[in-house]
C-alpha cells in the first residue's frame, strides 16, 4: 500500500497516509477512502473510464537511502535499477501499456486490483458473500465480483460479455452450465446444419444439380419447400438471437447460476472449510470441456471438408427427400 502514500484522495483531496483505509477502483485503480468511496457512490473517475482511462501516481517513490528511485509509469510502484519489468504489475519499465490479460475473460485486469476492492469479503451479493462469490467464480473473480454487485443494485439485467457472445453456448458449457449451454448448443447447430441439408434434399427434389436462385423453389409449386426455404432464412436471425442472449445476458444467467449454487453447497456443507472446497471444485470452469470443445471443433471443421460429409449428406438428403 506504500506506493499511495503521498498521493491524494479524489474525494476529499487529502493526502494518504499508512493509516487511512484505502480502496482502489477496479476499472481504473484510482485510489480513495474507503468512506469517501462509500460516500461518493462509484469512483471519482467514473466518467473517463469510457476512455479506457487508467490512475498512475505522480508521487515519486523514494528509495530507503534517500535516492529517488524511478517508478512504473503503469501502477507507480517502484523500480529496481536495471529492471526490465515491473515486479508489481508486470508491464515493461518506461511503458503505461498494460500486458496483464486475463486467461479466460479476455479482459485487462488493472494491477491495482491486487489491492483490497471497495467491497469487504463479508459484504453482500445477493444472498451470498462476496468471499463466497469469489471462491466460486475462481480466476475470473475479479470481473465477476465487481459485475454481479452492478447487477444486484442496479436490477437491470442486461451488461455485456465479449467471452459469452462470441464463444456462446459454448461459454455456458465452460461455466459449468451444462443444461442451457446443451440447449444453446442444439438450437446453434440445428441453425447451422439446416440451411445445408435442406437445399441439398431440394436439390433432389426437383431433379437438379444445384439451387442458384430461391425461385426455382418459388416456381416449383411446393409448399413444403416454400417453407422450407422461409426456415433458412430464419436461421441467420436464429444464430443472431442466440448471441445476443448470451452476450448481453450471459453475465445475469452465470449470476443466478452462481448464487443458487452458493445456496446449495451452503446447506450441503458441515464446515466452514468443507463449504470452501465444494465452492472451488464445484465452480470455476471445467477444463475437461475445455478441452473437449477444442477436440470436437477441429474434429467438426475436418469432418465437414471431408468426402465422408458429402456422403452422408447425400444420403441424408435422398432419404429425406423420399418421405415427403
Amino acid at each position: 500500500m506504500n506506493k499511495y502514500i503521498g498521493s491524494k484522495c479524489p474525494v476529499c483531496d487529502e493526502e494518504f497516509t499508512e493509516k487511512d483505509d484505502i480502496v482502489v477502483c477496479p476499472h481504473c485503480g484510482t485510489p480513495h477512502h474507503r468512506s469517501c468511496y462509500s460516500s461518493n457512490g462509484q469512483c471519482a473517475n467514473d466518467d473517463l473510464h469510457a476512455e479506457d482511462f487508467i490512475w498512475v501516481s505522480e508521487v515519486a517513490v523514494p528509495a530507503s537511502d534517500g535516492i529517488y528511485q524511478p517508478k512504473c509509469e503503469h501502477c507507480g510502484a517502484a523500480l529496481e535499477f536495471g529492471a526490465q519489468v515491473c515486479s508489481h504489475c508486470g508491464c515493461p519499465a518506461g511503458s503505461g501499456e498494460r500486458q496483464s490479460v486475463h486467461e479466460s475473460e479476455g479482459v485487462p485486469m488493472p494491477p491495482a486490483y491486487q489491492v483490497k476492492l471497495p467491497f469487504g469479503d463479508t459484504e453482500a451479493i445477493g444472498d451470498a458473500t462476496v468471499d463466497e462469490v469469489r471462491r466460486f467464480t475462481g480466476s475470473a473473480a475479479w470481473y465477476y465480483v465487481v459485475m454481479f454487485t452492478r447487477l444486484v443494485k442496479s436490477k437491470f439485467p442486461i451488461s455485456f460479455n465479449l467471452s459469452a457472445f462470441i464463444g456462446n453456448w459454448a461459454w455456458f458449457l465452460l461455466r459449468k452450465m451444462y443444461v442451457l449451454g446443451a440447449a444453446l448448443a442444439a438450437v446453434s447447430i440445428f441453425a447451422t446444419l439446416y440451411p445445408i441439408i435442406f437445399y441439398q434434399v431440394a436439390t433432389v427434389k426437383l431433379g437438379v444439380t444445384e439451387i442458384t436462385d430461391v425461385s426455382q423453389i418459388l416456381q416449383s409449386g411446393s409448399v413444403t419447400l416454400f417453407l422450407g426455404s422461409a426456415l433458412t432464412g430464419l436461421c441467420s436471425f436464429l444464430q443472431l438471437g442466440v448471441m445476443i442472449l448470451c452476450g448481453f445476458f450471459g453475465n445475469k444467467l452465470y449470476m443466478c447460476f452462481t448464487l443458487r449454487k452458493i445456496r446449495k453447497i451452503r446447506k450441503a456443507s458441515k464446515s466452514e472449510e468443507e463449504k470452501n472446497s465444494l465452492l472451488a471444485r464445484k465452480g470455476n470452469i471445467s477444463r475437461p470441456v475445455f478441452y473437449g470443445l477444442t477436440v470436437a471443433f477441429f474434429s467438426f471443421m475436418f469432418f465437414l471438408q471431408s468426402e465422408y460429409f458429402t456422403v452422408a449428406l447425400d444420403f441424408a438428403a435422398k432419404y429425406i427427400a423420399n418421405m415427403f
